[in-house]
């Protein structure tokens, strides 16, 4: 993907008229070497990545299947378990390694049925 094509990605991504399977079609462009947090040069990638799973019309099944082919970094997992709406998102972050993810996924689930 080109630095226009990045650019022009995380402005669809951010738009919140932008429908699923546009989103979906962005997280197929994203290819996991470009998602590991191993090279600054990435995090852009990443912050697509977030951007697209965190979108209110991310599709959950497409969300929930691209975490667990992409090998992203914790603290992005984490970023995402705060502030995704997808219940199918939250519960593939609730089964990662990493407590402080599964953490942030558990409190995120939970919270909408606190608030009444």
């Amino acid at each position: 993907m080109t630095d226009l094509g990045l650019a022009l990605a995380r402005a669809i991504a951010r738009n919140a008229r932008t429908q699923s399977t546009t989103l979906a079609k962005i997280m197929g462009l994203l290819s996991p070497d470009k998602l590991d947090g191993s090279r600054r040069e990435n995090w852009p990638f990443e912050d697509l990545a977030a951007l697209v799973l965190t979108h209110r019309n991310c599709p959950e099944r497409e969300g929930a299947a691209f975490l667990e082919r992409a090998r992203l970094p914790r603290e992005l997992k984490a970023r995402i378990a705060r502030n995704t709406a997808s219940r199918e998102i939250l519960e593939a972050l609730k089964s990662e390694d990493s407590a402080t993810v599964q953490r942030a996924a558990a409190l995120n689930l939970r919270a909408p049925n606190d608030v009444q």
